[in-house]
C-alpha cells in the first residue's frame, strides 16, 4: 500500500503526518484504518475522515482506532 510505504520511507520533517481513509459508508474504510495504523501507526499524527454524516461516525472510528492502538501497544497521541 502506497500510504504505508510513504509513512515508512519519506521524511516529513515537522509537517503533520496525515492520511485520508475512504468514506465510512464504503467497504474500504475499516481496512484503510486497520492496515495503515497497524503497520505505521507510530508515524501517523491525524486520520482524515471524509463525508461524515453523523456524530456516531466519529465515535465508531474512535473506538476502532482505540482498539487498534491497544492491540498494537501504540501510544495514543491525543492523550
Amino acid at each position: 500500500m502506497n500510504v504505508i510505504k510513504a509513512f515508512k520511507e519519506l521524511e516529513f520533517g515537522n509537517s503533520v503526518r496525515m492520511f485520508r481513509i475512504n468514506s465510512l459508508d464504503t467497504k474500504y474504510a475499516y481496512r484503510d484504518l486497520i492496515e495503515v495504523i497497524e503497520a505505521v501507526g507510530e508515524n501517523v499524527d491525524l486520520v482524515m475522515i471524509p463525508k461524515v454524516n453523523y456524530a456516531e461516525d466519529i465515535y465508531v472510528l474512535d473506538t476502532l482506532l482505540s482498539e487498534i492502538e491497544l492491540n498494537k501497544s501504540l501510544k495514543n497521541k491525543s492523550g
